[in-house]
């Protein structure tokens, strides 16, 4: 019984406060997945691969919420590491270049490419654009294509990691 009342005031609590609705992309108690109804007593979501998820309220109001989609847009990060000695100046234009170009990438605020370490054998960049939610998946995964197919004429060295030199082991 006390389980029972416990998911019935947090149901309450979903459905008046609204932290989602039906549709919206969000992280709950640790799953992932759209949000296809709030009850009174339990919420149902699906998972990217058409799982059902069914929670109970009480999970739900006791554990972080994350929607993905209720602001209506998403930024894209894609981090990438080039290898020292390559033309920084030239992949910045190239990526932003490609970032400009795509449709659904919004053009305010504009997509920036940050440096953002320098390690021992490449630099770090990351390229951030911001999109529609619902447009976020399928854009990255374009973008990354892009990236990928243009390094590759360009010459653009992905760095490797360093071999740790073990010593030999002695012996004859």
């Amino acid at each position: 019984l006390k389980d029972s009342l416990s998911n019935f005031a947090s149901g309450v609590m979903l459905i008046l406060l609204r932290p989602f609705h039906a549709g919206d992309a969000v992280q709950i108690a640790g799953l992932e997945g759209v949000v296809e109804n709030v009850r009174i007593f339990q919420t149902r979501m699906h998972t990217a691969d058409n799982r059902e998820i069914i929670l109970p309220n009480s999970q739900i109001t006791a554990s972080p919420i994350i929607n993905y989609t209720a602001r209506g847009e998403r930024r894209i990060e894609i981090p990438l590491a080039m290898a020292f000695g390559d033309d920084l100046k030239g992949l910045r234009e190239n990526l932003l270049s490609i970032a400009t170009s795509h449709p659904k990438i919004k053009a305010e605020p504009a997509p920036e490419v940050l440096v953002t370490a320098v390690g021992e054998a490449s630099v770090s960049v990351l390229l951030r654009a911001w999109v529609r939610a619902h447009d976020y998946a399928a854009v990255h995964s374009e973008l990354l294509e892009t990236i990928l197919g243009d390094f590759a004429p360009r010459r653009v060295r992905f760095p490797l990691p360093a071999l740790v030199n073990l010593p030999r082991p002695a012996g004859p």
